[in-house]
């Protein structure tokens, strides 16, 4: 390719990158040409906070959040209520229903092109806007299912030792973070792509943790069966006692501390020739606490703070 020709078609890239940035302004500044490339939004219809109560929190053992490009916040209390806190406006709205002990809310679909271009667009590139989060309150002493999905915006559970005896947390989120600490009970899943999870104090009979193109961050975690499923992710968890332990990475970095002696495990590993395992093995099959790492293109380390 001649130098003139590199030029042209660096030329024209640099001349679509401008038509869309003007185009993307143009757009987010209400059809006007006036300060386009800040982005600015004019509020037709400020969202404005309500709120919803269960009509029967003792009897509540499942809620439900789906929402898109929202936080979604946990607060935990002593009193007895459970209660939704949102923003709505005429583009933002939720169905909330509550039947046979479960309790659900979920955004309202604006249509495909608004769901899946212009509101992201907006997410990403306007970064002070108005709060439009989901806060959920909920007694600590909620023994059912905590299940929540989003995008964009972080899952966090705010107070520390907010649950103790909870059934089931499932969290799931997109290009943001999922924060908690010091929170116990009896399944733990743990979703993320492209963002983070960073927990620590976390005590569950079963751990799942589940990421791709994410950074995990993970320290002082108890269970029975721990099971880390990476792809493409940074995974760096300390002060792990756990008596099963189940790695699958792919093209990921994976730094394991578990809180116990080497000889106390059994170890089976397959992995590609590619993949780096840091690990002593143990051959005994009859011991009880198990590891089990199946690795491709990855590095992993594992290491025993009593040995």
């Amino acid at each position: 390719m001649s130098r003139t020709l590199k030029a042209l078609v660096i030329g024209g890239i640099f001349i679509v990158l401008g038509l869309l940035t003007f185009l993307v302004g143009y757009y987010f500044n209400s059809y006007r040409l006036d300060n386009i490339f800040e982005y600015e939004v004019e509020e037709k219809d400020p969202l404005s906070l309500k709120s919803y109560d269960a009509l029967y929190p003792d009897s509540i053992t499942m809620i439900s959040i789906m929402t898109k490009r929202m936080p979604v916040t946990i607060e935990s209390h002593d009193e007895g209520y459970i209660r939704l806190a949102y923003y709505e406006n005429q583009d933002q709205s939720f169905e909330i229903t509550e039947s046979n002990g479960k309790l659900y809310l979920k955004k309202i679909d604006l249509g495909f092109f608004e769901e899946n271009v212009s509101s992201n667009l907006r997410s990403l590139l306007i970064k002070n806007k108005e709060d439009n989060g989901v806060t959920i309150y909920i007694p600590s002493s909620y023994m059912g299912e905590l299940l929540i999905s989003t995008t964009l915006r972080d899952i966090s559970v705010v107070n520390p030792l907010a649950f103790s005896k909870i059934k089931k947390i499932d969290f799931k989120n997109s290009y943001a973070d999922i924060n908690m600490n010091s929170v116990s009970g009896n399944i733990l899943n743990l979703k993320n792509t492209g963002g983070r999870i960073d927990c620590s104090d976390i005590d569950f009979n079963d751990i799942t943790v589940i990421s791709t193109n994410a950074d995990v961050r993970l320290d002082y975690l108890s269970s029975d069966k721990t099971e880390f499923l990476i792809n493409k992710s940074s995974v760096e968890a300390t002060n792990i006692i756990s008596d099963e332990i189940r790695i699958e990475s792919v093209s990921s970095q994976v730094r394991i501390g578990i809180s116990a002696y080497s000889v106390q495990y059994s170890v089976e590993i397959e992995k590609s020739e590619k993949s780096e395992i840091n690990l002593g093995q143990n051959i005994v099959d009859t011991l009880d606490k198990k590891i089990y790492i199946k690795a491709a293109d990855s590095n992993i380390k594992v290491a025993f703070s009593l040995d």
